[in-house]
């Protein structure tokens, strides 16, 4: 019982670390910058980001499946399909694995830059430098 309270303490000590250290990440879609109520987060070297603001900036329609934790997204003419804890994600027909999994914090679904790049058709680049994502279509 104990190294499972320790374990659950260290796991939140970094999750606290890393969500303090995303809080200064930058998101800007077609040079505009995106206000979100759930930040950013860093997982290890990728940052997931909230994905229904950004979806929707770059005129996509979002759905969500509570259920099955399963986020639809249509944009022209590709549908996107992806779960929570999954690392498989679907293009229309097609399985893509994604090196990170799409997460659930604070009530929003977080994605890698694949997702965005195969799913909406963006080009997302990471300036670590300047803690900035730029996203592109």
């Amino acid at each position: 019982m104990k190294k499972v309270v320790t374990l659950l303490l260290a796991m939140v000590m970094i999750f606290t670390a890393t969500a303090s250290l995303a809080a200064d990440i930058k998101v800007l879609v077609n040079g505009e910058a995106v206000e979100f109520d759930r930040q950013p987060v860093l997982d290890g070297e990728t940052v997931m980001i909230p994905l229904r603001f950004v979806a929707e900036k770059l005129g996509a329609i979002v759905n969500w499946q509570g259920e099955t934790q399963t986020i639809f997204t249509s944009c022209g003419d590709v549908l996107t399909t992806i779960q929570i804890g999954n690392n498989k994600m679907f293009l229309n027909d097609e399985e893509v694995l994604l090196d990170n999994a799409p997460i659930l914090s604070t009530d929003r679904t977080l994605v890698n830059n694949v997702v965005l790049e195969k799913g909406l058709g963006a080009t997302v680049n990471w300036d670590k430098e300047t803690s900035t994502v730029t996203i592109e279509k």
